[in-house]
């Protein structure tokens, strides 16, 4: 799941209006800049967790390197990213910082389907 110098990320994604589990998605740790502005994945090399059928909604980010990160989930059609169950504005992503050496669990997050 992690080395001395990588973390891990893990958490649950259910749908806001009913509750179930979301399934059938990629979720990838996506990088955020200095000043949070930009926060971008690329689907061939950002590290990714899988939201599958038999998981209820659970993922896990392995060997991430340590740094600042958003969650930004795909989708065939698109792709968004996971907001901040915190805030209060709609818009915010949540942000997630990794450490070596330790799994960085960001709870159960209620979101729109994609």
């Amino acid at each position: 799941m992690y080395t001395e110098e990588t973390g891990a990320i893990t958490g649950i994604l259910l749908n806001q209006e009913t509750d179930e589990p979301l399934e059938n998605l990629t979720v990838f740790a996506a990088t955020v800049s200095e000043d949070n502005e930009i926060i971008s994945y690329n689907d061939q090399t950002s590290s990714r967790g899988h939201l599958l059928p038999e998981n209820e909604g659970r993922f896990t980010i392995k060997q991430v390197k340590p740094g600042r990160y958003s969650l930004a989930l795909w989708t065939p059609r698109s792709s968004l990213l996971v907001p901040d169950p915190e805030s209060e504005d709609e818009a915010s992503a949540i942000l997630v910082t990794v450490e070596p050496g330790k799994v960085t669990d960001v709870g159960t997050i209620h979101i729109a389907q994609p």
